[in-house]
């Protein structure tokens, strides 16, 4: 099982391969979240077994890239069945600013 520094690690290099800026606190954060989900994923089926490797790749950074097109000036979101949180913490935690609805 990959471990928290193991996600930080993967989330900058994604990060820095299409060049998207995140800061420090955002990665390590978005990594905790990554880190909580596989770690329930074991009790409760969140996402696909088969995804457990990949959260990085699959569902974390993708939720993080839906903010390079969302509006500068858009001030909510809207999640409709989030599931396990993907893409809404992503999103939460990439766009502080904005509300999750």
């Amino acid at each position: 099982m990959k471990t928290q520094k193991d996600y930080i690690k993967e989330l900058k290099s994604y990060l820095w391969e299409n060049q998207l800026s995140i800061n420090d606190y955002q990665i390590e954060r978005l990594a905790h979240f990554a880190d909580l989900l596989v770690k329930k994923n074991q009790e409760v089926n969140l996402i696909s077994r088969k995804d457990e490797e990949n959260i990085i790749e699959n569902h974390i950074f993708i939720s993080a890239l839906v903010t390079e097109f969302l509006p500068t000036n858009a001030n909510s979101f809207l999640d409709i069945g989030t599931g396990g949180g993907i893409p809404g913490i992503p999103l939460a935690i990439t766009r502080p600013m904005m509300k999750g609805v």
